[in-house]
């Protein structure tokens, strides 16, 4: 099961990114602008893309794989069952040999309804509250 970046953070850098790219180039016709900058303003949009198109982080049957924007993997949780994954006010913990771990998944930055299928997943539980 994957769960994706929320589309704001991307329509966002994508957003800003190409108004950037505008006003650089705006002053590289002025004669005041840098060709780094215009790369640079490129290279924020493409960040905006990637949040869009990428995974923020992959449930599979025996781990929680956590990726860069880039889709290189960068943390690995692994586990025995889904049983040793805890929610607690909305933050993920991983029970092993008596220890409990934060990880580094959030809310705030997964699309909501990947976030309450994956909650519903690990935990059981029906999140509709009727």
């Amino acid at each position: 099961m994957k769960i994706y970046y929320k589309q704001g953070w991307g329509i966002f850098f994508v957003v800003f990114g190409i108004i950037l790219v505008g006003l650089n180039i705006m002053l590289i016709n002025m004669g005041a602008g840098r060709g780094f900058q215009v790369f640079f303003c490129l290279f924020i949009t493409l960040i905006g893309i990637m949040y869009l198109i990428k995974p923020y982080f992959e449930l599979r049957s025996n781990e929680i794989v956590l990726f860069n924007l880039f889709g290189m993997e960068i943390k690995r949780y692994a586990f025995e069952n889904l049983n040793q994954l805890q929610v607690l006010d909305g933050k993920v913990y991983l029970n092993t040999e008596g220890q409990s771990k934060k990880l580094r998944l959030s809310k705030f930055m997964s699309r909501t309804d990947d976030w309450d299928n994956f909650i519903r997943k690990i935990t059981g539980d029906d999140l509709s509250n009727e």
